[in-house]
């Protein structure tokens, strides 16, 4: 009988997935033209939205503060309304 599963560290075993169903899993991802998921992928985002992170960069290198904490929050939020936006346009 062919073992199923894999081990991991704390010698837990997993269910091994087979390098196919990876794959197909992978090209499944691939063929996504925009969705939810893809909020983070840099190569599909918008000028606009890679503005906004690159905004919260720079928030962040100027220090710890309460109020730079605030405003790394609406940062994000403008960023998340504007996945948001731009989710609903390319539906």
């Amino acid at each position: 009988m062919m073992d199923t599963t894999t081990k991991i560290p704390g010698n837990r075993a997993v269910p091994y997935m087979h390098e196919e169903m990876l794959e197909a899993s992978n090209n499944m991802i691939v063929k996504q033209v925009r969705g939810k998921s893809d909020r983070n992928n840099m190569l599909k985002m918008t000028e606009a939205e890679k503005s906004i992170l690159n905004a919260i960069v720079e928030v962040e290198k100027i220090g710890a503060h309460v109020e730079l904490t605030n405003t790394v929050c609406l940062l994000m939020d403008a960023k998340h309304k504007l996945s948001d936006y731009l989710d609903d346009k390319f539906k």
